[in-house]
């Protein structure tokens, strides 16, 4: 998971496998993720978690969330510098107050 969540990120953002054991203690208290099966690989147990329905009306909502600060951060981009941003350029444009 650590390596898949480097590789999704670009390399990002990194986690440390301390930090990934919290989260996952903590999502599985909040009756988030389950424990969905265990396997011994090269002499070491993997673990495998699934979300629950409530799991991902979380999700759901939290990506509806960031989704809606992205919009209002490239709304208030000026055009040139949210064209480019698309485009993954980077940009030295200073941001508009409300």
């Amino acid at each position: 998971m650590i390596k898949r969540v480097n590789e999704l990120s670009d390399g990002r953002v990194t986690l440390a496998a301390g930090s990934l054991y919290s989260v996952i203690d903590r999502l599985l208290g909040e009756g988030l993720v389950t424990a969905d099966g265990e396997e011994i690989v090269n002499g070491r147990a993997r673990r495998y978690y699934r979300l629950t329905d409530e799991g991902c009306r979380v999700l759901t909502e939290e990506a509806g969330r960031l989704a809606q600060a992205a919009r209002v951060v490239m709304d208030r981009l000026p055009r040139r510098v949210a064209s480019q941003a698309s485009a993954r350029q980077p940009s030295t444009a200073r941001i508009r107050p409300a």
